[in-house]
This record gives structure tokens, sequence and C-alpha cells, in this order.
């Protein structure tokens, strides 16, 4: 499944190196079923993928009293999550 995956958005095994936040991307693609409707998504999403990565593995490296991980939610932005909880911009209060 990830060598379809890697074909359909053009690397080549033998020949593209990928990072190894560009492999676990990759393999969050496959695991959650995920499918972007133009290449640009696909770049940005794995913009998205690649901060959460990001921020995962600082806060995991601190030791907390919990670890952080992947999920479904991995590749969304804030506006995404927002909207999952519930939040209304207009009615912010400015004072």
């Amino acid at each position: 499944m990830l060598n379809k995956i890697m074909t359909v958005v053009g690397l080549q095994e033998s020949s593209d190196m990928m990072a190894a936040s560009e492999y676990k991307f990759m393999a969050y693609v496959s695991e959650h079923g995920k499918m972007y409707g133009t290449r640009a998504e696909f770049n940005y999403r794995q913009g998205l993928f690649t901060e959460t990565l990001a921020n995962i593995e600082a806060h995991n490296a601190k030791g907390e009293s919990y670890e952080m991980g992947i999920n479904h939610m991995s590749d969304w932005c804030e506006e995404e999550y927002n909207a999952l909880l519930g939040y209304k911009h207009e009615m912010k209060k400015t004072s």
C-alpha cells in the first residue's frame, strides 16, 4: 500500500530518498486511509503533519508525565480543530 501511495504522489523508491518525517507521513496516510484531492493539498497536509510531529517529539523529549502521539487529526489545521470544538470567532470578546 505504501508503495502505491508513493507512486501516486510521484516518488520512486530507488531514486528519491524520503526524510524520516516524509516516511512517517506516508505511513500515517496509509494507516488512516487519508486521501487528498490535489498535490497542493497533499503538500499542505504534509506540512501540517510535519509541524505536529515536531511538536510531539519536542514535548516527548522533555520527559513530562505524559506522552503525545499521532492520531487521525495530525494533519488538521487550527481552524479544523476549532470547528470540532464548536469555536465561533464572531463570539470572541474584543474588550
